[in-house]
């Protein structure tokens, strides 16, 4: 999996995937099914440049993600896109335990593929999601990678 996402990031960065993309939406607002499960609102910004927020739960955890993301066109397909990006997070730990709740501050990544319906507003995307918690601890474990399938209606 690791260096499925290197190589694609790889291409990214090197020019193989077109940047010019000029997105079939403006504003998009959905649910983002995966560990953890959350509700993701996007919204570009310019033709190729959009901010993702994701507000997210997973266990006893709960916690919000702003994204900056880069998007591109996948060949010659107008509807498919692909996007890379980079943001924060927090989010609040062990909300059903009293005793040791604790809030963390981390640095998220994301790498994905989107595909957008044109005859209706729904938008889907695949992606994932690597993170580093940096407060209160630096903590890199075998969760740091959230992947997900997002739907979003867009408009």
């Amino acid at each position: 999996m690791k260096k499925i996402i290197s190589l694609f990031a790889s291409f990214c960065v090197f020019g193989f995937c077109s940047v010019t993309a000029q997105s079939n939406y403006k504003t998009a607002i959905g649910l983002r099914l995966g560990s953890p499960f959350g509700i993701t609102a996007k919204t570009f910004v310019s033709k190729t440049d959009a901010i993702e927020g994701i507000l997210h739960a997973y266990s006893n955890d709960i916690g919000f993600t702003g994204l900056y993301e880069r998007h591109g066109k996948i060949g010659n397909i107008p509807e498919f896109n692909v996007y890379f990006g980079a943001g924060a997070g927090i989010a609040i730990h062990n909300i059903n335990n009293n005793y040791n709740n604790y809030a963390s501050i981390g640095i998220d990544g994301i790498l994905g593929v989107e595909y957008t319906i044109s005859s209706i507003p729904i938008n889907v995307s695949i992606d994932v999601k690597p993170y580093i918690n940096i407060v209160p601890d630096i903590e890199i474990s075998q969760r740091t990678i959230d992947a997900a399938l997002s739907v979003r209606y867009y408009f």
